[in-house]
């Protein structure tokens, strides 16, 4: 303050509201002196809230008010400063098939201002296969936008394999809450798809007992997609066998899978058997199938049986035979007696058993022989008695050969005689 005129003066200032002061509130003042007054703001400001506030200082002339005035104090109080809070917490996961599609898809963040100041936000990522719906905006004090990230159409072209980005949400006027969400992209291969070849059924015929032909067949599984798979071989019934039971094929792998007639079938009747054989994919069902098996039992002809007692030969032998003549008189001199027997039509089991009887009806010789896996449809023994050099049998006289054959369904027995002449 200055005084202009020429004779002194008394002065004051004045404030009336309680949240500014002034250094000085009165004083006097020689003409051309001057005095300078500080306006303040004091502690009262510090409990208002957001808001303007206004007061004034006045100065005056007490002596002849010539020049009072006054000078506006201007107030602002800004709110708490913004905060920007990003919500969930957790990143976007996202996975498929290359190609697409992408499970899932989006995911949504809820962007709030929990401070008390309006704040410019922006919010990007880096890569080229998200996206983000909104860049940028403003939130007023405790507002809220929403944000979603989502897996554009560049992803689709992605190789198999994982991939990571980040959404960068930014508070751009005082960087209180700044943040960021991973992105996380996996891609798969293209899924697994299990191919069996060939398409037909597995078809085996023969006569009750077995063999059955043909006893085996193979398919070909393969992986004709672009992931890995599990497999699983299947068969419900107890008369036919997969080589394998299961397994893992990589993309393009290959393998076998032999289905065979066991021994549970040598024991059916004459009929007609079906059974499947499924081929599974485990890991998501793609090319599933099945196979059937059907098997024909044919009535085998029950068993015919030729006997004689020859004195030629050097049996026994089981797998080939010619019908020989019979020669029931035999010499001293001769080297032996065989007693032939052939059947026909035989099983795969059966059992035969012959016995050699001196004139006096003593036993000479005796012997049983089982078979169990018999691949013949015919057999043919020749037991044999020693005749030359061997005294017991030497003794004159009516000798007999009892046989017997027995497959379970068939018996044959018989004794035939013949004579050692002196």
């Amino acid at each position: 303050m200055k005084n202009t005129g020429g004779s002194p003066i008394e002065w004051a200032s004045v404030i009336f509201g309680n949240w500014a002061n002034v250094s000085q509130g009165t004083g006097t003042l020689e003409p051309n002196a001057t005095t300078t007054i500080t306006v303040s703001i004091n502690s009262t400001a510090n409990g208002f809230s957001a808001g303007s506030y206004n007061d004034k200082v006045f100065f005056a002339n007490k002596t002849n008010h010539s020049g009072d005035c006054y000078r506006d104090i201007n107030l602002t109080v800004s709110g708490t400063p913004g905060v920007l809070s990003v919500t969930p917490p957790d990143p976007f996961n996202s996975s498929g098939t290359q190609g697409g599609t992408f499970t899932p898809p989006s995911k949504t963040y809820t962007l709030k201002n929990t401070g008390g100041s309006s704040i410019n936000w922006s919010a990007a990522g880096f890569s080229n296969w998200a996206d983000v719906s909104q860049s940028h905006g403003s939130l007023e004090p405790n507002a809220s936008f929403n944000i979603t990230v989502s897996i554009n159409s560049n992803a689709n072209s992605l190789s198999a394999g994982s991939y990571n980005d980040k959404v960068f949400f930014v508070n751009n006027s005082n960087h209180n809450g700044d943040c960021y969400r991973d992105i996380n992209l996996t891609v798969s291969g293209t899924p697994g798809v299990l191919s069996v070849t060939p398409p037909d059924a597995f078809n085996s015929s023969g006569t009750q007992g077995g063999p059955f032909t043909p006893p085996t067949k193979t398919y070909t599984l393969k992986n004709t997609g672009g992931s890995p798979i599990e497999w699983a071989s299947v068969i419900f019934g107890n008369w036919a066998n997969a080589s394998q039971g299961g397994g893992t094929l990589e993309p393009n792998a290959t393998t076998t899978v032999t289905v065979s007639i066991n021994s549970n079938a040598n024991s059916f009747s004459a009929g007609s058997y079906n059974d499947k054989i499924f081929f599974v994919n485990k890991t998501n069902h793609g090319g599933d199938c099945y196979r059937d098996i059907n098997l024909t039992v044919i009535a085998r002809p029950g068993a015919t049986l030729d006997a004689a007692v020859i004195s030629d030969g050097t049996g026994p032998n089981y797998y080939s035979c010619n019908t020989p003549n019979g020669r029931y008189n035999l010499s001293p001199t001769d080297p032996f007696a065989l007693l032939y027997v052939r059947v026909s039509n035989v099983p795969r089991s059966f059992t035969f058993k012959y016995s050699f009887y001196r004139p006096d009806g003593s036993l000479y010789s005796s012997q049983e022989i089982s078979f169990t896996d018999w691949s013949y449809s015919y057999v043919c023994f020749y037991p044999k008695l020693e005749i030359a050099g061997s005294t017991p049998a030497t003794v004159p006289g009516r000798w007999s050969a009892y046989y017997n054959y027995n497959d379970g369904t068939t018996t044959f027995w018989d004794i035939l005689f013949f004579t050692i002449e002196n």
